[in-house]
């Protein structure tokens, strides 16, 4: 994996946050830190799209449901 630079800007209160946090972990440096945990977050938002598209009925399912509640009233 290359790595591709990119300068952000972090107000200074977050980075004394992560400043104490990373202090409290074997990381380096900051950047390091927040390398790890940009990482973290992408990786949860990935599985979690990923089951919502599992857990997403078909369109056949999703006419089913429709037709119930008709016969149900509700629509």
């Amino acid at each position: 994996m290359t790595n591709k630079n990119m300068t952000i800007s972090i107000p200074e209160e977050i980075v004394d946050k992560l400043e104490r946090k990373r202090q409290e972990t074997n990381f380096d440096s900051v950047s390091d830190y927040i390398i790890y945990i940009l990482k973290q977050v992408i990786s949860k938002t990935e599985i979690e799209t990923k089951h919502e598209k599992e857990m997403a009925p078909t369109k056949e399912e999703e006419e089913e449901i429709k037709e119930k509640l008709k016969q149900l009233g509700y629509l």
